[in-house]
């Protein structure tokens, strides 16, 4: 299996997966957050991972309502 240039053992792409699956049907944003930092392609320490997450939320709060974001 290839993402973005980087072969991932198939193992690790479900895991991956079933994580975002997860959080987007439980709508929990720190579950989301955990998958997102499992993810092979986020090569951040755990606070610039924070960070950068932070972000995205507040830039797509617009989309994200019923999951508890609210526009900064």
């Amino acid at each position: 299996l290839e993402q973005h240039g980087h072969h991932l053992p198939i193992g690790q792409d479900v895991i991956q997966t079933a994580g975002v699956v997860e959080a987007a049907a439980k709508r929990d944003i720190e579950l989301a957050f955990q998958a997102f930092v499992n993810d092979p392609l986020v090569d951040l320490g755990l606070d610039d991972a924070r960070r950068l997450y932070d972000e995205m939320l507040r830039n797509t709060a617009d989309y994200l309502g019923e999951y508890g974001v609210k526009k900064a």
